[in-house]
C-alpha cells in the first residue's frame, strides 16, 4: 500500500514538473504551476518528516529493546545523526514557506 502511495506521488510530482517545462511563454500559467510545485515540494517534505519520525521511534524503540547494551553505548551517534537530518528537513520546508511568504 506504501508502494502505491509513494509511486502515485512520484507520479504527480513528475506530471507537474514536465508541466512546469513544457509551458510555452504563458506566464500565467507558468506562475500556477510553480506556486502548486511549491506546495508540493511542502507537502511532500513534511509528510516526509512525519513519516521519518515514526520510523525513528520504532526502530530506536525494538534497538533499545532487543541490543540494549549496543543502543546504550551508541545512543549519541544514533541521535545526533538522526537530530541533523530532521534539522535539515525542516529547513527545507521552512524555507519554500518563507520563500512563499516573503517573495
Amino acid at each position: 500500500m506504501l508502494i502505491g502511495v509513494q509511486c502515485g506521488v512520484l507520479a504527480l510530482f513528475i506530471s507537474l514538473d514536465i508541466g512546469v517545462l513544457a509551458i510555452d511563454g504563458e506566464e500565467k500559467s507558468s506562475v500556477y504551476l510553480l506556486k502548486t510545485l511549491k506546495y508540493l515540494v511542502i507537502g511532500l517534505f513534511s509528510v516526509f518528516l512525519v513519516v521519518y519520525i515514526l520510523v525513528l521511534y520504532k526502530l530506536t524503540s525494538r534497538l533499545r529493546r532487543y541490543f540494549p547494551k549496543f543502543y546504550l553505548k551508541e545512543k549519541r551517534k544514533i541521535f545526533t545523526s538522526n537530530g541533523v537530518i530532521i534539522v535539515s528537513i525542516i529547513a527545507r520546508i521552512s524555507t519554500n514557506i518563507f520563500s512563499e511568504i516573503y517573495k
